[in-house]
C-alpha cells in the first residue's frame, strides 16, 4: 500500500528533477474481481527537465488496486514494458 508520506517523498524527488511535467494515460484495460482490480494502462510522460532538456517516456503500467471503505485505493503499480517512442 502506498502511504501519503511515500507518495509526498517521490512527488518531492521528481519536482528537483523536472521544470514540469505532464501525465496522460490511456488504453485502460480494468479487470475487477470483488474488492481487487487489475488496471492495464499506457502512461505518456511528456516535459521539460531540470537540464532544460524535453522528454516524451511512454511506459505500460499494471496497477493493482483495493476497494475499502467504498472507494479503490492503489496497492501497488509495475512498469511492465517501455512503449516504442
Amino acid at each position: 500500500d502506498y502511504a501519503p508520506r511515500d507518495l509526498a517523498q517521490a512527488t518531492v524527488a521528481l519536482l528537483y528533477q523536472v521544470n514540469s511535467v505532464k501525465l496522460r494515460f490511456y488504453d485502460l484495460k480494468p479487470t475487477i474481481n470483488g474488492t481487487n482490480a487489475s488496471v492495464t494502462v499506457t502512461l505518456e510522460a511528456t516535459g521539460v527537465a531540470a537540464s532544460g532538456e524535453k522528454f516524451m517516456e511512454p511506459r505500460e503500467l499494471v496497477c493493482k488496486l483495493v476497494k475499502d471503505e467504498g472507494k479503490w485505493l492503489f496497492r501497488e503499480c509495475e512498469v511492465v514494458q517501455v512503449v516504442g517512442k
